[in-house]
């Protein structure tokens, strides 16, 4: 009987293995894409995520070394109407004393322009809004509270009401590692309304892209654990109704869209090399660029992370002569790439 409950045990726990690893993509083979032209630019340590001003073109950059992560981090910009593509960091007035910037979202409103920052310091997460003036941020408001658990990406919808996602349910790390390695639905999306946080969507394995579609006039939702794309209509007072959920091979990161309204999601296809990554810079972390369209998922470009490891963001734009580009970032590499037709 003993010899049984044994070999049972061990048979769960090696399935239970078998299917982590299927689930993680580390059985997929990992094909360079050779569609695109890439061109790389030396940049600021981790540009995990990127908001984008499309009637100026200029891409606000979320920057951290996380690999010194007691180091504060900044937001640069760049413009991407110029060959050039300089990094040019801000000029913040009123700026935190601990700043480790993570997803951020640009807001427009009438004549006034805002980005909405999640930070990390040790004391616990906040959300910070800046009013964007040129070359300058302006700290207006810093928000905290209970309800910022887990806070990985933000939507802003107003001037002081954001979507969020809570990547975990609990702030314990050991609880995130079971959470995880179960694959266990314990995240959720939560609205932010002038201090009065609500979770607006059912529990989700790691919700991490949160993006607000001024164009399909939805919120869209990234799973990395899931591996999907939901997207959901705002209800009354900032309740979620799920409208669609798109299944993909890679854990998803961060989201955007070009002006067509067609969604651009960063991934990673194999996410147990991401936490190698994470550890050891030397090793690679495949890529990947999703694109969405209605319920078609189409693989822009893949890439086994020699060119770029740890993806987390993929930006269209339009350059001056009206090329449709990507910008590229990542969680920890001093580097990003612009894929070119």
């Amino acid at each position: 009987m003993k010899k049984w409950l044994l070999a049972l045990v061990f048979f769960g726990l090696a399935y239970l293995v078998f299917d982590t690893l299927k689930a993680s993509g580390y059985f997929l083979e990992i094909v360079n894409s050779e569609n695109k032209k890439v061109r790389i630019l030396n940049a600021p340590p981790g540009i995990e995520d990127i908001a984008y001003d499309p009637s100026t073109g200029i891409a606000f950059l979320s920057s951290h070394d996380r690999r010194n992560f007691k180091n504060n981090g900044a937001i640069y910009f760049i413009n991407t109407l110029e060959d050039s593509l300089i990094f040019k960091p801000f000029k913040v007035f009123n700026m935190p004393k601990v700043f480790k910037p993570h997803g951020i979202s640009f807001y427009e409103k009438e004549d006034k322009k805002y980005l909405f920052v999640i930070s990390h310091p040790e004391n616990g997460h906040e959300v910070h809004k800046f009013q964007i003036n040129e070359d300058s941020l302006i700290l207006k408001d810093t928000y905290k509270s209970p309800g910022f658990i887990s806070p990985n990406d933000l939507a802003a919808v107003g001037e002081n009401q954001f979507y969020f996602s809570n990547d975990h349910g609990s702030p314990n790390k050991i609880m995130k590692t079971i959470s995880d390695f179960l694959r266990i639905k314990s995240g959720f999306v939560a609205y932010f309304d002038n201090g009065k946080i609500s979770q607006v969507s059912d529990k989700i394995a790691y919700p991490n892209g949160v993006f607000w579609s001024n164009i399909n006039k939805k919120l869209f939702v990234s799973s990395t654990l899931d591996k999907s794309l939901r997207s959901y209509e705002v209800e009354m007072e900032g309740l979620l109704k799920l409208t669609n959920t798109v299944k993909t091979e890679y854990g998803l990161d961060n989201i955007d869209e070009d002006y067509q309204g067609n969604i651009y999601v960063g991934a990673h296809p194999q996410m147990l090399r991401f936490l190698k990554h994470a550890k050891d810079p030397k090793e690679f972390s495949p890529s990947a660029v999703l694109k969405f369209k209605n319920n078609e998922v189409q693989t822009v470009w893949i890439n086994n992370g020699k060119t770029l490891s740890g993806l987390s963001v993929a930006v269209p734009f339009q350059d001056q002569y009206a090329n449709t580009k990507i910008l590229l970032g990542s969680v920890f590499e001093k580097r990003m790439v612009v894929l070119e037709p």
